[in-house]
């Protein structure tokens, strides 16, 4: 089972998905409006989740399905030695959970998720994920989407991994998760000072580029001095945007959305 103990559900009246402020980049963006009714049907209901809570360990049996609908999240891997990879970073919008690990309701989620900060999630059940596509099939094509952009960072986070240093490693992590909050939690930028809120913890970016938080404290120092960013106090401030880029061979085209068709 799932551990839902710290997961508590929105008091009413509860966002409607016909009102929804992150349906343009969820996964029920291509819904006609006329349409969104129906969804009701199908959604658990909204829940909170406290900043720093596990959701649900890797193995759970996968019941829910979730849309991040406001906050910050990971989902990560934990391996036999105890060491934590971070696989991806949710913003609002997000879809995730329908990753498991065999067919049907023994499934389970092939990774962990936690939430970095205060997070609200909309939850649909597994077992009514087959009804909503024979409803709406267009959501095939705008899960594949979403896959789609998911791996193409994978891949690029791979090929950090491979053949980029420390610095450009975390140079790239840094403007992607700029960007995309930029994007995807526009009240979180502060247009005036060029910031961000940045949840994450030095272990955090450590575990996500293979690094440990001594040697992300060292890259975090050293981008601070040579005045690239400033990073304190929850708030991520880049500076100097144009030499990030070139360090982490970054462009800010790979985190917008992209079209199957």
């Amino acid at each position: 089972m799932n551990n839902r103990s710290k997961l508590k559900q929105c008091p009413d009246p509860q966002t409607e998905c016909k009102e929804c402020p992150v349906r343009s980049m969820a996964l029920f963006r291509d819904v006609p409006e006329a349409e969104l009714g129906w969804m009701q049907e199908f959604r658990d209901a909204q829940y909170q989740l406290p900043a720093r809570e596990i959701l649900f360990q890797e193995g759970d049996t996968a019941h829910s399905l979730y849309t991040l609908f406001d906050g910050w999240m990971i989902l990560f891997k934990t391996l036999d030695n105890g060491k934590r990879q971070i696989l991806r970073f949710l913003l609002p919008g997000d879809f995730f959970g329908f990753q498991v690990n065999a067919i049907g309701p023994t499934g389970g989620y092939i990774y962990g998720s936690q939430a970095l900060m205060k997070s609200t999630l909309c939850a649909f059940p597994t077992i009514r994920l087959q009804a909503m596509i024979e409803k709406q099939p267009q959501l095939t094509i705008r899960l594949s989407e979403m896959e789609m952009h998911d791996m193409t960072l994978c891949q690029y986070h791979l090929i950090g991994t491979g053949c980029k240093n420390s610095l450009e490693r975390i140079a790239f992590l840094l403007l992607e998760l700029f960007h995309r909050v930029r994007l995807q939690r526009r009240g979180d930028y502060d247009e005036a000072s060029n910031s961000i809120i940045f949840p994450p913890t030095q272990k955090d970016i450590g575990d996500a580029v293979g690094l440990s938080s001594i040697h992300v404290h060292r890259i975090l120092k050293e981008m601070g001095s040579k005045g690239w960013i400033r990073c304190q106090g929850k708030r991520l401030t880049i500076l100097d945007e144009e030499t990030l880029m070139d360090i982490g061979q970054f462009d800010p085209g790979m985190i917008l959305p992209k079209s199957l068709i």
